[in-house]
């Protein structure tokens, strides 16, 4: 030992913490031996008891030092739980250490000569440098409210200059080379096992201060601290900080404040974590959840710390308010932050003058390209559908009225039977559940539709115009886009024809494209969370998205260098939003069909082969078109000509040549979609008596090929000007002046087309929605009854019957999984198999008008409270219309009531039992639920779809009849018991005993609740995923 060596002094007992496989061990013990004042006794303690690289280690770097090696609990949990049993021996001072902190040489003996300047100093702390850099300052002592938030006083990459030199009495310091007092620190009671590596430090400097002793920091006594538990993202450990910033919280909260601070903290973890996935956090969104649990797992803990905290308290509140910040102090070292951050990237970022300039040119422009877009599209929209401004709800095509408002909706998502006829066993279709915002606002279901069709081409011209910046920086390009999308063959043949969904659908493929790609490009969660959230809306729209939203899952992943996981959430709003489709398609034979089906009603329109390449899904265009059609249908098949002869020349084009390959495979991949959907029945229609089978509508397949021409236009478009001025004038230029008059000109033509029709009044598939039931029905519908309609339009060869629920077949009703019911019915009539009871049912009690005594029975059977004729139409003759009324009127327990503009109708006046009861008994024969034993039928008040009531006792065991399609999924409950289903007929019936009670019927209780509830959840995630908020970055050199 050289005769220069440290004197060693033998009142300080080290104790150091290391795995033995540190990679930084090696420092630390050099550090340890290079102390200008040497711990008497060094205690290694090794978690698992693994000791061989220490041993080395300590022979090769500290072989001057006593060190005594010790192992401890593999899996102990923090430094705390280490040492525990270590601390022996009669040392007056303890040094913790740990393995990724090394001291200066100075270190232990300026914090020595600090501790023992006083007898009332019980704890040492030092500043914290960095591990590589000496000059990073980290800490100097700590600063922290009452609720234990730490004051950011010093910032990131922040150097050493003394500033803080002149600290000594602080609040707390961390146990990093903590100098300890073991009079102090025994009788305090050591450090707290609950926490670790985090809050500790505070923890016991708090006590420290309560029992009377002081804790300070000497600037002297530097460490270079590496921060390992930190993790290589400070993120990553925010869960466990966060716990302990908690539980220190509660420790020092008043007494008649911790328990409304515990419940506050538990109830606020999950608003706070949804706040952080707000801002792209993930890793704080789970860690706040970590540490609400890690609060309520140590609930007893902390019960027990505070009565510690109080036995040994000897001096007042006020001695730690006067070392304790403020929340005031909080925020203005974070607006410090914030305000140095901002100035550092704005003089990192800072472009020259020339460059600020064209900026300003360049976003000045793109506002007015955008508003040009807009208003452009809005005159439009308002001027092709101004014939119907002014008819309120709209009805006609695939668009029915609807008087459903937000409730309704909100019960339908959580029960998947779908109100209609007798009912179905599959849902309402989730794409109109997704507009109960919107029903909110415009009061209808009906109402809210007809709006979405006003306001789809200007939202149109919107998505496309942002869209179109994911391919180009040009402003006008993405204006010529934003045209070219709103005024598409497709949007504006699903306008016409009330395709609400395909027009909603069309709106949101740009959204879902560009999203897509900036996710790959940027790696952006936000991008993700859009282009998930706009494939998972296109999914209720259109089925068919769900494998195409699989298939850019994929690609994702292919093309993604990092955070492939993350894509595998693309497809899931998709999948959950379909989830009850897919389950009742499932249990169909044409299920299947349901990747070709739309929501609302099935139309019988297809374009022609030839029609299908102007991209209408309503062109009825052949050769014969050319030479005797109307100038609007010439300027269409123009429109699309121009459309694919610049598409053809944008294939000659060098720059972006790979993407304009891909709108060409766009293209194909769309045009096969609707010639396939051109031969895929996906529901009926009846005309007359006569039903048919209605084929896919080829619009979402048109639209894909629409969008892979837009992609091809927008990326031929790209760089054009900058790629022609390298050339001298001449044929380049021309043609390229030439395409772009064509392809601006080319939209207006396709609009004008569209709206010229319309302003002539030969637009008539849509109309106003004019009242079809008179008031005595709709009351009986909206009843506690709710009771239903059932009207029989005669014609020569037969009667049609319709059963209703409301003012006619409304647009809920038009699911998509009943027209594949009413589809696979069609088929089994025709095979002669037919299993629907419900409908022979019905069939065979309008058969026995006329001749039958007990047609109003059968009819109760259904719910049906009143009979109604319509009135003489163009496909009503008076003949057809007199006779049916007259053998009406012979019916027994039918009861006229009277004829109006809405036509004839009669209320169903009979009752299952002895005749003669009065109305009351009558009423209850057509209600939707009702109670039948021998001698009298008690109505049951229920809802639209599930409902609960009280009944009075029987006689006798009696039977609950529901006026629904029996299924597996109905169940009732009396007083909380489940009934025993019984058969009866066609009906869903249970066995009632003769007690009285509260009776409840749900259909599917814990299936719809659990889809509703992923559907809601992954809805939810999707939006906050979704909104495009940023976490700060940190500011680096």
């Amino acid at each position: 030992m050289s005769s220069e060596a440290p004197a060693l002094r033998g009142d300080v007992l080290g104790v150091l913490v290391t795995r033995d496989d540190n990679p930084r061990l090696a420092r630390v013990l050099a550090s340890l031996a290079a102390q200008e004042l040497r711990p008497a006794r060094l205690i290694i303690v090794v978690p698992g008891g693994a000791t061989d690289n220490v041993r080395e280690l300590v022979s090769a770097h500290a072989e001057e030092l006593p060190v005594e090696i010790r192992a401890c609990d593999e899996h102990a949990p923090n430094f705390a739980t280490a040492i525990s049993g270590s601390l022996d021996g009669d040392e007056p001072w303890i040094w913790f250490l740990h393995d990724d902190a090394a001291p200066e040489p100075e270190c232990l003996d300026a914090q020595l000569r600090l501790g023992e300047s006083s007898a009332k100093i019980a704890a040492v702390g030092t500043k914290q440098v960095g591990w590589d850099n000496s000059r990073d300052l980290l800490e100097v002592g700590i600063l922290a409210t009452r609720t234990a938030r730490r004051v950011p006083e010093i910032e990131d990459d922040e150097l050493d200059q003394g500033q803080f030199d002149k600290r000594q009495d602080v609040l707390g310091v961390g146990t990093v080379a903590m100098l300890l007092r073991r009079a102090a620190y025994e009788e305090v009671g050591g450090l707290d096992p609950a926490l670790g590596p985090f809050g500790d430090g505070l923890e016991l400097s708090r006590r420290l201060w309560v029992g009377g002793w002081r804790v300070a920091v000497e600037p002297l006594a530097t460490v270079a601290h590496a921060r390992e538990t930190l993790g290589e993202d400070a993120r990553s450990s925010f869960g466990r900080r966060r716990g302990a910033q908690l539980y220190n919280a509660l420790l020092a909260a008043p007494r008649f404040l911790a328990p409304l601070l515990f419940v506050f903290y538990l109830l606020f973890a999950l608003p706070r974590s949804l706040a952080r996935l707000v801002t792209k956090e993930t890793a704080l969104a789970r860690g706040e959840l970590y540490a609400a649990w890690f609060l309520l797992a140590h609930t007893r803990t902390v019960i027990r710390g505070r009565s510690h905290v109080r036995s040994i308290r000897k001096v007042s509140d006020s001695v730690l308010h006067s070392l304790e910040s403020t929340p005031r102090d909080v925020r203005r070292a974070r607006r410090e932050a914030r305000r140095a951050r901002v100035e550092a990237v704005a003089m990192a970022t800072l472009p020259d003058p020339l460059a600020l300039r064209e900026q300003a040119v360049w976003r000045r422009t793109t506002r007015v390209c955008v508003l040009v877009s807009f208003l452009f599209a809005l005159a439009a929209s308002l001027i092709g559908q101004l014939p119907l401004l002014s008819d309120g709800v709209l009805t006609g095509g695939a668009l029915l009225p609807d008087t459903w408002g937000p409730g309704e909706l909100i019960s339908a998502a959580r029960t998947p039977w779908l109100p209609a006829g007798d009912g179905y066993a599959v849902p309402v279709d989730t794409f109109w559940i997704l507009l109960t915002p919107l029903v909110w606002l415009t009061s209808s279901l009906g109402a809210a539709a007809t709006g979405l069709l006003f306001v789809a081409m200007p939202a149109a011209a919107l998505a496309a115009f942002w869209a179109a910046g994911v391919l180009t920086h040009s402003p006008q390009i993405r204006l010529l886009a934003a045209l070219g999308w709103a005024f598409a063959p497709p949007l504006l043949s699903a306008l016409s024809y009330g395709q609400v969904a395909a027009a909603t659908w069309h709106m949101l493929l740009p959204i879902a494209f560009a999203a897509s790609v900036a996710a790959r490009r940027a790696r952006s969660a936000s991008a993700l969370g859009l282009a998930s959230l706009s494939f998972g809306i296109m999914a209720t729209a259109a089925p068919i998205t769900l494998p195409l939203c699989i298939g850019v899952t994929v690609w994702g992943m292919l093309g993604s260098r990092g955070a492939r996981k993350r894509w595998l959430w693309l497809p899931i709003p998709a999948l959950t939003a379909l989830l009850p489709a897919l389950i009742a398609a499932a249990r169909g034979s044409e299920g299947w069909r349901l990747f070709f089906s739309l929501p609302g009603a099935p139309i019988d329109v297809q374009p022609t082969l030839l029609g299908m390449l102007t991209l209408s899904p309503t062109a009825r265009i052949n050769v014969s078109s050319f030479a005797n059609g109307t100038w609007h249908v010439l300027l269409s098949v123009c429109a699309a000509a121009v459309f694919l002869l610049v598409s053809i020349l944008a294939l000659f084009r060098r720059r972006n040549a790979g993407r304009i390959r891909l709108g060409w495979v766009m293209v194909a991949g769309g045009i096969a979609w609707a010639a396939i959907c051109r031969i895929v029945p996906v529901g009926v229609v009846t005309d007359g008596i006569v039903t048919s089978e209605v084929e896919a509508w080829t619009g979402i397949g048109l639209s894909a090929a629409a969008f892979g021409l837009w992609v091809i236009l927008v990326n031929g478009g790209d760089g054009l000007r900058t790629d022609l001025s390298t050339r001298s004038f001449g044929a380049h230029q021309l043609v390229a002046l030439a395409a772009l008059i064509l392809v601006a000109a080319a939209p207006l033509a396709a609009m004008a087309s569209w709206a010229g029709p319309a302003l002539q009044g030969k637009n008539t598939v849509l109309g106003p929605a004019a009242r079809s039931i008179p008031a005595v029905a709709s009351s009986e519908q909206q009843s506690e009854n709710r009771s239903r309609v059932l009207v029989l339009t005669p014609h020569d060869d037969g009667l049609h019957a319709a059963l209703w629920r409301g003012a006619g077949t409304e647009l809920h009703e038009a699911a998509m999984g009943a027209g594949l019911e009413d589809l696979a019915r069609l088929h089994a009539a025709a095979r002669g198999d037919s299993d629907d009871a419900a409908n022979d049912a019905l069939i065979a009690a309008i058969a026995d008008i006329g001749s039958g005594a007990e047609v109003a029975d059968e009819l109760g059977e259904h719910a049906i409270a009143v009979v109604l004729v319509p009135p003489e139409s163009n496909t009503v003759s008076e003949k057809n219309r007199r006779q049916i009324v007259s053998q009406l009127n012979t019916v027994p327990g039918l009861e006229y009531v009277t004829e109006s503009d809405v036509g004839t109708f009669w209320r169903v006046r009979s009752a299952a039992g002895p005749t003669g009861r009065g109305a009351d008994v009558a009423a209850a024969a057509t209600s939707r639920l009702r109670v039948l034993d021998d001698e009298e039928a008690m109505e049951v008040p229920v809802g639209v779809l599930s409902g609960s009531a009280r009944i009075t006792a029987g006689n006798g065991p009696r039977m609950l009849v529901l006026a629904e399609r029996a299924d597996a999924g109905w169940h009732a409950y009396l007083d909380g018991e489940e009934l025993p289903v019984v058969e009866s007929s066609w009906q869903q019936a249970w066995q009632l005993p003769a007690s009285g009670g509260s009776v409840s019927v749900i259909y599917e209780p814990y299936l719809g609740q659990v889809m509703a509830g992923a559907q809601l959840a992954a809805l939810l995630i999707a939006i906050v995923v979704a909104v495009p908020l940023r976490r700060r970055k940190r500011v680096r050199e």
